[in-house]
């Protein structure tokens, strides 16, 4: 799943004052510990992410991922934050990463999730096709407790770190380093200096950093979730959707619902068509400039 940074100046705009906020700015400020009036001040100056984390060390944590301490400079180092919409679950983060603004689109905008109609009650089986460090599955483990999650991340140090996340939910989650082609096999893919969010396989045009990596079809990850039906495929694969929709498509009979996002010049309109080809009844998703939601319409075939 990709995510571009984004300034967390945002935090707090369109804020009406409340009674944290007249302590923290007013005269009766003077009168508090110390701490407490820096808490009550970073309250008021950020509540987005108060609303997000589970607690002050979490908070301290989040805010330091964009301007790391020296302690937090070294490569592969994370910091533990307890996210409110993961009851309260740690996971781990990467400071210098997208990683802070990813969790922010997970868990505010929530375009993972399936789309209007699905009931969470029907949800057993559920693909994470583009899983990166494992927010989308925690996220989807912690709101459907009776649904087993499969992942599958392109790059071996998001998939790590994955698998590192899922711990709380590991009986029901599985993370499969991979990246989602059209044939079962290997592919490169490129890997640019400081990025660790989007990746995607290399096409026709020269990349200066190519790596290697397995890769899987859906059909092959179908044979391996046990035929099937697949209640619900969240697809964000770096440019590889185009391929994967038209390609050896067998899978997608045994699915009942998706939400595919676009990349790499692949039109809502080409998606919308790929769907229907393949029995699903397909629209664009609302508030997301790139991603189309889809039901099948029959359910013919899908006794468990």
């Amino acid at each position: 799943m990709s995510s571009t940074r984004r300034s967390t100046a945002i935090d707090g705009h369109g804020d009406r004052p409340g009674l944290a906020k007249r302590v923290a700015h007013g005269p009766v400020r003077k009168l508090l510990p110390r701490r407490l009036r820096r808490g009550l001040l970073s309250l008021t100056a950020y509540p987005d992410t108060w609303r997000l984390v589970g607690d002050a060390r979490s908070f301290r944590e989040f805010r330091r991922l964009e301007n790391p301490p020296r302690r937090l400079m070294d490569p592969g180092t994370t910091v533990s934050v307890r996210f409110r919409p993961l009851a309260g679950a740690t996971v781990r983060l990467r400071p210098q990463t997208e990683d802070d603004g990813l969790a922010r689109d997970v868990f505010f905008k929530s375009s993972h999730l399936p789309p209007a109609g699905v009931s969470a009650g029907e949800l057993e089986t559920i693909w994470d096709l583009g899983a990166n460090i494992g927010l989308t599955m925690a996220h989807m483990a912690t709101l459907y407790p009776r649904a087993r999650i499969i992942g599958v991340e392109l790059d071996a140090g998001n998939a790590a770190l994955c698998h590192e996340n899922l711990a709380s939910w590991r009986d029901r989650c599985e993370v499969i380093p991979a990246a989602v082609w059209s044939t079962t096999g290997s592919v490169e893919y490129e890997r640019p200096e400081g990025r660790v969010q989007s990746f995607r396989v290399a096409g026709d045009e020269p990349a200066d950093a190519l790596v290697n990596a397995p890769a899987i079809s859906l059909d092959t990850l179908l044979e391996r979730s046990g035929g099937g039906p697949i209640d619900y495929v969240k697809m964000d694969i770096e440019g590889a959707e185009r391929p994967v929709l038209r390609e050896n498509t067998g899978w997608a009979s045994h699915v009942r619902s998706i939400k595919v996002e676009l990349h790499a010049g692949y039109e809502i309109p080409e998606c919308i068509a790929d769907l229907e080809r393949l029995g699903f009844v397909a629209a664009p998703l609302p508030r997301h400039h790139a991603a189309v939601a889809a039901i099948r319409t029959q359910h013919d075939g899908f006794s468990r």
